[in-house]
């Protein structure tokens, strides 16, 4: 999306900025996503929606359900992502996703710091706890076990 820059934050100081419009662009297209799958989430005992991505943001939606979802439940979600990824469980997945802001699954990260277990490193080349800080304690504690 873009960083927050109110005052005293730390991206008050970032010169990289995302344009207005691009942000207010991105906000419009992930609330009209939001919008599209909220009546969806009621046809499965358990689903969540994610904010997902920075460079190319959108929602990643989760359903869980004791079979497979309906297929009319899928051919609608497939048709809300048109042109973005839908990927079901029993399908090739790279397992659960630990940072969101630039979709790395945690088995990258697994795989980086069996070879280079540095933090900075990580960062430099993953990514992952340089935008919103959130996956930092659990990378730590891969780290740290």
């Amino acid at each position: 999306f873009g960083y927050s820059d109110e005052d005293g934050t730390e991206a008050a100081g970032f010169a990289d900025k995302l344009p207005e419009d691009v942000v207010r662009e991105r906000v419009d297209r992930v609330g009209r996503l939001v919008e599209e799958l909220t009546p969806l989430m009621g046809a499965v005992p358990y689903a969540v929606r994610t904010l997902a991505g920075r460079e190319a943001p959108g929602v990643r939606l989760s359903l869980a359900a004791p079979g497979p979802p309906p297929e009319e439940l899928v051919a609608r979600v497939r048709e809300i992502f048109a042109g973005g990824t839908v990927r079901l469980a029993d399908e090739a997945s790279p397992g659960r996703t630990l940072c969101n802001c630039f979709g790395v699954p945690e088995s990258e990260v697994d795989a980086f710091l069996a070879v280079s277990p540095s933090l900075e490193s990580l960062q430099a080349t993953l990514k992952c706890g340089t935008s919103c800080g959130s996956c930092l304690p659990e990378l730590q504690r891969k780290l740290a076990a």
